[in-house]
């Protein structure tokens, strides 16, 4: 792991820690540790635990798809009417 400090400024965030794939695998060696580290501890959005992949979590990890964060999703229930339609609601 390296953390990169070069001309931070003191209230500035710290920078990316960049982590290798073996280090990875050595801490989050199964489905419910990953899930648990992306969903907790890095706060993204994801579906249920039953419902969501591995690969899906891999690729969050990498950063091959992008982690939508829990602070910017608000969900809403719409009820099913039959004839209800978008323009409707809005």
């Amino acid at each position: 792991m390296e953390l990169n400090n070069d001309n931070q400024a003191p209230n500035d965030p710290p920078d990316t820690v960049k982590v290798t794939a073996a280090a990875f695998s050595a801490k989050y060696q199964g489905k419910k540790e990953c899930w648990r580290f992306v969903a907790c501890d890095v706060g993204a959005y994801l579906p249920d635990y039953e419902s969501v992949t591995i690969w899906h979590l891999r690729d969050l990890a990498s950063g091959k798809r992008k982690i939508i964060k829990c602070t910017d999703v608000k969900t809403i229930h719409v009820p099913q009417f039959e004839g209800l339609k978008i323009e409707t609601m809005l």
